[in-house]
């Protein structure tokens, strides 16, 4: 890939001390004589004419994580490809569920063809990344310990409208306010999984627990809901983030597969409560009978 510098980038500015680039193959190696903090990267495009067939396009972006005295400096060249971590590459979007952009397969970065034009990527999440993760959950504990205190004091029927309003319809609007931002930020495909699995969802659920609590078991709501956000989970790792980072235990369990396994499981809780329940009133009944 045809690259004429490259460095790495904190809080938006590139860091200005002095570092080595060493060239081997197609891979460029930034080496510093000390330790340095970024959160980012850049580089600029070859200074000579007609050379855009060369630009980078497609590439990822790695660190050495092999320790050694601060006295000792490891030659990139040097470090062990198992020490070798990937923190970005030319394509990684942002989750609704944490702040770490996960790096996209395949993913080509819209590199300009201007010559010697400076391309700096961040890693960092952006505002309403960090607000819409925070409101989320904020939104959820809150519906949902709000709804069990309510329960508790013998008030049901405020206890189901809180958690309805709180715990779903505002956590769906507020996934709406984020699928917006991700089809202006990223792209339409990154909205699958906020508008599927926070909006319909959240809405749709949201509104039978607010308007319609004897239709949650009739229309298998709980269920139907489960098995839709698997298929936001497929859809949006297989198009948008296409396998590999996406289908990791530690990504999955802190969200994509949770809120779904979660609702199944709360689901069957209801489904066990309210066959135990009749099956003790029918004994009830037939004791009073005999």
């Amino acid at each position: 890939a045809g690259v004429h510098s490259l460095g790495l980038v904190y809080e938006g500015c590139p860091i200005d001390l002095k570092h080595q680039v060493l060239v081997k193959d197609k891979s460029h190696y930034v080496s510093f004589q000390r330790q340095v903090i970024g959160n980012g990267f850049w580089f600029r495009t070859l200074l000579q004419p007609d050379t855009q067939h060369l630009d980078a396009v497609g590439f990822t972006v790695a660190v050495c994580n092999a320790k050694s005295d601060t006295s000792t400096f490891i030659s990139p060249l040097d470090c062990p490809e198992e020490d070798w971590k990937v923190v970005g590459s030319s394509r990684c979007l942002w989750t609704i569920y944490d702040l770490k952009c996960i790096n996209v397969k395949d993913g080509v970065y819209r590199t300009s063809h201007q010559r010697y034009f400076l391309h700096t990527l961040t890693l960092q999440p952006s505002w309403f990344q960090i607000y819409c993760l925070l409101a989320r959950y904020l939104f959820v504990t809150i519906g949902t310990w709000g709804g069990v205190v309510l329960a508790l004091m013998g008030h049901n029927d405020a206890a189901r409208c809180f958690s309805g309003f709180v715990g779903l319809w505002l956590n769906g609007l507020l996934n709406g306010v984020g699928a917006a931002m991700e089809m202006r930020h990223q792209d339409l495909l990154s909205a699958i999984y906020p508008v599927g699995s926070g909006v319909f969802i959240g809405l749709f659920v949201g509104s039978i627990f607010l308007f319609g609590e004897g239709y949650l078991m009739k229309l298998y709501t709980l269920p139907l809901s489960c098995i839709g956000m698997l298929m936001c989970t497929l859809l949006d790792g297989l198009l948008v983030y296409r396998g590999d980072e996406y289908f990791t235990w530690m990504h999955l369990l802190q969200g994509w597969w949770a809120d779904p396994i979660l609702i199944g499981l709360f689901w069957l809780v209801l489904v066990s409560s309210r066959v135990y329940i009749l099956r003790g009133a029918r004994r009830n009944i037939q004791q009073d009978i005999d």
